[in-house]
């Protein structure tokens, strides 16, 4: 992924029933939530983004631009709306927001073309691939006995760790 999408949301309600506009202004934060400074979200001389005209006690959603918004970063976000003929005389409480990738956790396609793991074992539960120790040799540390099913060590048997 090489993008992301971040979309602010609000309900807008207009005293009168009218209908408003919302606009979004957005600040970076502190961890807790303090307004820091003030992020343009939008090309206009303001740098916020308002919506356009809905039906009071609409929720509003508006998408930032991809790029505005830095990942990994704290922002809070409030909203002011206008009916045509009045703002509101204050704004919205602050909504705190943190813009982060996902991580793909999409686990590979199995090869289903590989051997069964089961085809190495031979009757006593044990891996038919065995390492030789010529006389004198020391058994390298990498290797140990494995024990399969709870039962003693096949003895005389090393295996890979």
């Amino acid at each position: 992924m090489t993008s992301q999408k971040v979309q602010l949301k609000n309900k807008v309600t207009d005293a009168d029933g009218d209908k408003s506009t919302l606009t979004f202004e957005v600040w970076t934060a502190d961890a807790a939530g303090n307004p820091l400074k003030k992020v343009s979200i939008s090309d206009n001389e303001w740098g916020v983004i308002v919506s356009p005209y809905v039906a009071s006690g609409s929720t509003v959603t508006v998408d930032v631009p991809v790029g505005k918004l830095a990942l990994n970063t704290n922002y809070v976000f409030h909203t002011s709306a206008f009916d045509g003929s009045l703002y509101e005389t204050e704004w919205s409480p602050w909504a705190k927001f943190r813009v982060e990738l996902p991580v793909d956790l999409t686990l590979p396609t199995p090869d289903y073309s590989a051997p069964d793991p089961t085809s190495l074992l031979d009757g006593q539960n044990s891996f038919t691939e065995h390492l030789t120790i010529e006389p004198g040799q020391q058994i390298p540390p990498a290797f140990r006995e494995i024990n399969f099913g709870g039962g003693a060590p096949v003895p005389g048997v090393v295996y890979a760790a």
